[in-house]
């Protein structure tokens, strides 16, 4: 299946981490010298993806500033388009306003995770119906939110009773995801992806838990081991 184009939803204003870095973007917050959104970008071009569309809100300038300077050193290799969460209408409609209408299926990510396993790789698992990575539950204290058949890796239900695995950030979906989000109504991920599980046959690859920017904690791993 064709995999063409990636959206990275990085409009949030990052509460819990923004009082560390006053006035900065949560994609711009630098690890180990470069702005955490050039790792998400290098990531897609590493597994063949160029096509990029930014779903922006907070401080949004900042982040197009990083991505044309990105363009600007790199010529001829990453080409985005972008959109604003305003009115605020969430994940579901955020992807509906991004989705080029010419693509087939695209990674999905959250502006603040980055993937341990290659784009290649689960571009490679990816067989034309939405794929979550997904972390398995190790611990009492983690929140699983995914559950997931044993054997066949068939995600069956989300935030549900017995739920098995934690979503790690990083998905790829068929465009026809569109059809299940209403328009022009806010619309998050915790009820558009019971409609998509409910309405398509969805998988989980298991992974290692994503690097994340959202504290303190995840930046200092991050820059520990990259």
């Amino acid at each position: 299946m064709n995999v063409d184009q990636a959206v990275i939803v990085c409009g949030g204003k990052g509460s819990r981490i923004e009082p560390h870095f006053p006035g900065l973007a949560k994609s711009c917050i630098p690890i180990n010298g470069k702005k955490f959104i050039t790792y998400q970008i290098n990531w897609l071009i590493a597994g063949g993806i160029s096509n990029i569309h930014l779903c922006l809100g907070f401080r949004s300038h900042q982040v197009i500033s990083a991505i044309v300077l990105f363009q600007k050193e790199n010529p001829g290799i990453l080409s985005f388009t972008t959109s604003f969460d305003n009115p605020l209408q969430g994940v579901g409609g955020a992807v509906k306003n991004a989705i080029n209408k010419n693509s087939e299926s695209f990674v999905f990510m959250y502006g603040d995770v980055l993937p341990r396993f290659s784009c290649s790789y689960i571009v490679s698992e990816y067989k034309g119906f939405p794929i979550f990575s997904a972390t398995l539950k190790k611990n009492s204290a983690e929140r699983p939110n995914l559950k997931v058949e044993h054997d066949s890796k068939r995600v069956v239900d989300y935030q549900a009773s017995g739920s098995t695995h934690i979503e790690a950030g990083c998905m790829i979906f068929p465009s026809s995801i569109t059809e299940c989000i209403p328009k022009g109504v806010q619309f998050d991920e915790s009820e558009l992806y019971p409609v998509i599980i409910d309405k398509m046959e969805c998988s989980a690859m298991e992974c290692e838990a994503s690097f994340e920017i959202g504290s303190m904690g995840g930046i200092a791993k991050m820059k520990a081991e990259l």
